[in-house]
């Protein structure tokens, strides 16, 4: 039985006792906001508690006054059929495809890659049966002849890079699963004026009945069945929350934290109907880097006029992109997965430093040469971001499934969103996240 004590005290924190709501939803990013939209417009009233002094997650989007266009710190690329257009569309939003060639450079100068990864590999992943596997010993076991060393490293790259995922763990069924539904080649869109516009879309679709407090973070969730209790530090008070419900829709991360992590969230009675799942489940690290330039130099060299991507392996930021269909002067750059291990030490100057390295290295030209042009930089530590503590999900081997048992509902009490609990592989995508804010609206529903 469940005793209905008092919270421990936070150090200097009074305590306050705030009416009871029927919903909470806790975190109003894309999939909080997206049940909120379907809550409240079935007559349910709810209460959004977000940790960040915004709403959207981890979707991020600054301006930079230097430059027309927006500077996407997180989520960027779109489905061009997916829920993400579909708000964008009803908004009037003007979304466009990002073309132009994929280059990599190499010790013998630039190939042109006209495939993220050879197809024929991915055929013979296909057809291995039995039990699911990392996907690195799936490689082994179909393709050990050397000649798919090549592939096998282009393939290996990719999986670190767009998945964010360690080959030696990740799982080979949901690594097919997701490259069916959502590979990289299917999210080549962009919103034109930001992907905050997405999360604005959602935030003004909300009904009356839906209440938002910001800057208040959640440490403990008590609950029975019909019954929650939440404790959440806000302006230096510890204030209590009830309802009959609650939409839980934290980062991965945040679930899975120590029991002495700051950033862990108490659930009492703990989750362990979930950990099997939570253990099976893993949140990547991306270091995303975005430069700001004078003018488009890179334009005037030779095959680079009109790329999209430039990749370097050998470098701590591996893979570059530009902000085309649209002419700006920026640059992105990109590692993730594993290889984010490298650049994890750095900050700041040396962040920015080895940022400058890599790409001047991707271009073929002096390091000085791209200084010369450089007007500023942007980033954000999603690893650091004790709101976040990662970027996206991956899932691990034998858990292909692992999403369904997070997303269960337990005793028709607790619910569960977020792009981790999405199905078919649209895990760590924007549509990933609003299909799970409204799949949990419709078990709250009943529907």
């Amino acid at each position: 039985m469940l005793h209905d004590t008092p919270p421990v005290r936070l150090s200097g924190c009074p305590s306050t006792r705030l009416p009871r709501m029927d919903i909470l939803i806790l975190g109003a990013g894309l999939a909080g906001l997206a049940a909120a939209e379907r809550l409240t417009a079935a007559g349910h009233p709810v209460k959004l508690l977000e940790a960040r002094e915004r709403v959207g997650g981890r979707v991020l989007t600054a301006r930079d006054p230097r430059v027309s266009y927006p500077i996407e710190l997180s989520a960027e690329w779109l489905d061009p059929t997916g829920l993400a257009r579909h708000l964008l569309d009803a908004r009037k939003s003007v979304v466009r495809e990002a073309q132009g060639p994929r280059w990599r450079r190499d010790n013998d100068g630039l190939v042109q890659l006209k495939a993220l990864y050879d197809k024929e590999l991915m055929r013979r992943l296909k057809r291995i049966e039995g039990r699911d596997r990392p996907l690195a010993r799936a490689l082994q076991q179909c393709c050990a002849e050397a000649r798919w060393d090549q592939a096998k490293v282009e393939l290996l790259n990719y999986v670190q890079g767009f998945h964010a995922a360690d080959p030696a763990n990740v799982s080979l069924r949901w690594f097919l699963e997701a490259e069916a539904n959502q590979s990289a080649e299917a999210s080549g869109y962009r919103a034109i004026e930001g992907a905050d516009s997405i999360v604005e879309a959602l935030k003004g679709s909300l009904g009356a009945g839906a209440e938002l407090q910001l800057r208040t973070v959640v440490r403990e969730v008590r609950w029975k069945p019909g019954r929650v209790r939440v404790f959440a530090e806000s302006a230096g008070l510890l204030q209590r929350f009830e309802a009959q419900r609650a939409l839980v829709t934290l980062p991965l991360a945040i679930l899975q934290a120590a029991p002495h992590d700051p950033s862990r969230v108490r659930f009492v009675p703990s989750l362990r109907a979930k950990q099997r799942a939570l253990a099976h489940l893993a949140t990547g690290d991306v270091y995303k880097v975005i430069l700001v330039f004078d003018r488009p130099f890179w334009k005037q060299l030779a095959a680079l006029e009109d790329m999209l991507m430039l990749q370097r392996p050998d470098q701590a930021f591996p893979t570059w992109w530009s902000m085309q269909p649209v002419e700006a002067p920026l640059l992105v750059g990109w590692v993730a997965g594993p290889a984010a291990r490298r650049v994890a030490p750095a900050r700041g100057e040396a962040l920015l430093g080895l940022a400058l390295d890599s790409l001047a290295q991707a271009l073929a030209i002096a390091r000085t040469g791209v200084e010369q042009h450089l007007t500023g930089w942007h980033f954000h530590d999603w690893s650091a971001d004790p709101f976040a503590r990662g970027a996206y999900s991956n899932v691990l081997s034998g858990g292909s499934r692992a999403w369904q048992s997070l997303a269960r509902p337990l005793e028709n009490t607790l619910y569960f969103a977020g792009e981790a609990t999405c199905a078919n592989g649209f895990n760590a995508t924007m549509e990933g996240a609003i299909a799970s804010g409204r799949r949990a609206a419709r078990e709250i529903l009943g529907e």
